[in-house]
């Protein structure tokens, strides 16, 4: 009897087991379903300005890496040779010299889950030159965390690549390697098997490498490649129990999201304006140019070519044009850069006024009316980039003006446009205005250099750092009760650098390519104010939280790139939110851990282009998403807020420029 009860139990646990490690296939691309020589979009604008659907997109996959050189941000192909579809890798990494164009920066494409763990990956491919990697990528946290497998000269190598310490170099970990005698050309199959803390792989059937004790963090998949190379397939297998519990895992997540969404003011659009036939690019300004105590909004259009304004549009929050200057017909409908002009009450009347560069000229408009009170030809010549403001005289009101290529010159006029000084930089940023030493007295920070109202040197950070300031701000650093006011760049590969206004490096953050810094208090809980980074050229859409004492608390990547993390009021309750993009799928507003809190509606919104400023009235933020056809303003939906509100002090809307570091104070 008990032999019998055995004899019809154990097929029964063997059948209702065998399911758990039955394999499926969760992803499977032979390329074959996209069309040759597809490119992804070029990166001709600033993706941080303009948001681009499908931006870095090849069929399934996304571009994950982006380099200066030639040929690098359109080394993806998709190729046909002798009737098979194959993906392309066409850029090679070496110099004149032969030597790396960059250690740390390899071209990249991604694809699949994040949540992806125990599992098979299949991979046909090949190389086309023995040099550096070629191969697949799984793990991937993002472009400089992931996990190798594949050639690298005349091995067989498994890797794990992780955050650099020092600027431009890699901080790479050989797990395990093998000699391995191959041809360039030569079609490799490469398996690898993630199972329990543990790495199992092989190449050609033949070469096999085991690695435990090792825990590979859930991740993307990935193909990687220095040299030239082909690959032909791409499959990814999971065991049937470990999807189940993808599935469950997945929807957890989902309903904890749903649940911080609730907790936060939903996004509702408020208004929404036709713009077809004076819509901008990136070039809006907001000011209350009617002294009414509402806001409007300049749309800035340039000429097809050259360096001309060709039209300028004001437009109140009732959708009526109120004036307009120039021609729009004869205005450019390409997305270009931003144009240097401002609102502002330059003479300190009461009434604001139009301030412009166009063609080497600086023109002045009746901001009520868009009437011309005065032009003057600028002294010398440059490409004019920004128009910013400043308190350099000691008047109490900002009536001088700073003009830059943000480059290497820089101009400084009075309110009569007479020119009180002038330098010449070696490596300059657009200008931040702030009084350093309380004086009454702003200085001007441009690059890494500091000067007072009169124009003399006060410090050059340059000499200690070792790669192009990409912006400036101010923040200060918390150590104990020690709390020290400190200028804060964004170094590019030298990451976030934290100078005392003595000039001494503080700390340095080696966090990839820095591209964008803002400071606000984005965790109420701890002292002081955060950072966030974002970074560019290599390691894309990387964004960094830093706690008030340097230290890096929270990580995420935006899959567009890299973003400007603008602080938003959007509580009112003294903690802020960052936008990453106004996409409804990729984008919204994010919170201290990183986490999605403030979604942007699926209702086929502009998405170019947003801006955050208190249009309302309550002193929290609304958000103004655009393109060159419409324009719509988002606010939330339980406005007007009542009590008590928080409205932190920023940089004032005469200085803004969607290029600039962001910096929200405290304030009630």
């Amino acid at each position: 009897m008990r032999t019998r009860l055995l004899s019809i139990l154990i097929p029964l646990l063997l059948y209702s087991c065998s399911g758990n490690v039955i394999q499926t296939s969760v992803f499977t691309d032979g390329f074959s379903e996209l069309e040759a020589v597809s490119l992804p979009p070029s990166k001709s604008v600033n993706e941080a300005i303009y948001f681009e659907e499908g931006h870095k997109m090849i069929g399934q996959w996304r571009v994950a890496t982006s380099l200066r050189q030639e040929g690098f941000n359109e080394a993806w192909q998709v190729i046909e040779d002798s009737g098979r579809i194959s993906m392309m890798q066409t850029f090679t990494n070496l110099d004149s010299q032969n030597e790396p164009l960059s250690l740390t920066t390899h071209p990249l494409i991604v694809a699949g889950d994040s949540m992806w763990q125990d599992c098979k990956i299949e991979v046909d491919f090949t190389p086309l030159a023995k040099f550096d990697k070629c191969g697949v990528v799984f793990g991937y946290q993002h472009p400089n965390e992931f996990y190798f497998f594949g050639t690298e000269g005349n091995t067989v190598i498994l890797k794990h690549i992780s955050q650099s310490v020092t600027p431009l170099r890699p901080f790479e970990r050989i797990l395990k390697y093998r000699p391995l005698v191959w041809t360039p050309g030569e079609e490799m199959h490469a398996v690898l098997t993630i199972r329990r803390n543990s790495i199992s792989t092989v190449i050609n059937d033949s070469i096999s490498m085991f690695q435990d004790d090792i825990a590979v963090p859930p991740g993307q998949i990935g193909l990687i490649s220095d040299m030239p190379a082909r690959f032909h397939r791409v499959e990814v297998k999971v065991l049937k129990g470990e999807l189940r519990k993808l599935s469950r895992k997945k929807r957890q997540i989902a309903r904890r999201e749903e649940i911080h969404l609730k907790g936060n003011p939903e996004m509702i659009r408020w208004k929404s304006f036709d713009t077809g036939s004076f819509g901008s690019d990136q070039n809006i300004r907001i000011g209350d140019l009617t002294q009414d105590g509402n806001k409007e909004i300049l749309f800035i259009r340039s000429a097809i070519s050259g360096d001309k304004i060709s039209a300028i549009s004001a437009m109140n929050l009732e959708g009526k044009i109120i004036w307009q200057y120039g021609d729009t017909l004869v205005a450019s409908r390409e997305t270009g850069e931003e144009r240097p002009v401002q609102i502002h009450d330059l003479d300190g009347d009461g009434k604001r006024e139009v301030i412009f560069i166009s063609q080497g000229q600086i023109y002045l408009l009746e901001g009520k009316s868009g009437k011309l009170l005065r032009k003057l030809k600028l002294p010398g010549s440059m490409e004019y980039r920004s128009l910013q403001f400043a308190d350099l005289l000691g008047t109490g009101r900002d009536n001088c003006i700073l003009v830059s290529d943000n480059e290497s010159k820089l101009l400084v006029l009075d309110e009569k446009l007479q020119l009180l000084w002038e330098r010449e930089l070696a490596d300059a940023s657009l200008p931040f205005v702030y009084d350093m030493d309380g004086d009454g007295l702003d200085e001007i920070l441009t690059g890494y250099w500091v000067f007072d109202h009169e124009g003399e040197l006060l410090l050059n950070s340059g000499q200690f750092i070792g790669d192009h300031c990409n912006g400036v701000t101010v923040t200060e650093l918390v150590d104990g009760e020690s709390v020290t006011p400190c200028l804060l760049y964004a170094a590019g590969d030298w990451g976030v650098m934290y100078v005392d206004f003595e000039g001494h490096v503080l700390k340095q953050n080696i966090l990839g390519h820095i591209e964008y810094l803002s400071v606000a208090d984005f965790d109420t809980e701890s002292p002081g104010l955060e950072v966030i980074s974002s970074n560019g050229w290599g390691s894309d859409g990387l964004v960094h939280m830093t706690d008030a004492t340097g230290t890096v608390s929270q990580l995420l990547t935006s899959s567009h790139g890299v973003s400007r993390c603008v602080p938003v009021n959007w509580k009112g309750d003294g903690e802020e939110f960052f936008v990453i993009s106004a996409d409804s799928l990729s984008g919204g507003l994010f919170d201290k851990y990183g986490e999605l809190s403030v979604r942007f509606p699926t209702d086929e919104h502009p998405s170019s282009c947003y801006h955050v400023a208190d249009l309302y009235g309550d002193t929290r933020d609304e958000i103004l998403v655009w393109s060159q056809e419409e324009l719509w303003i988002y606010t939330q939906d339980d406005n007007p807020r009542m009590g008590r509100t928080y409205n932190p002090d920023r940089k004032p809307l005469y200085n803004h420029s969607l290029q600039k570091m962001n910096i929200s104070l405290p304030g009630w």
